[in-house]
């Protein structure tokens, strides 16, 4: 979906470049709708797009 690896997927969630990551036991998912929302809004970095989803709320 985002095309790019692995690497660099958890490499810009731990930079807060991309929406915070679900953790199930060990295993760490994002909501495919967050995500589509996310690309939608233009990739903006975890604190705006947490501000930009509360003003959608």
């Amino acid at each position: 979906m985002l095309n790019l690896s692995t690497r660099q997927v958890y490499r810009l969630e731990k930079e807060g470049k991309m929406p915070a990551a679900v953790h199930l036991s060990r295993s760490v998912r994002w909501l495919e709708s967050e995500i589509n929302a996310w690309l939608k809004a233009g990739t903006p970095d975890r604190q705006t797009w947490e501000k930009m989803k509360k003003e959608l709320t």
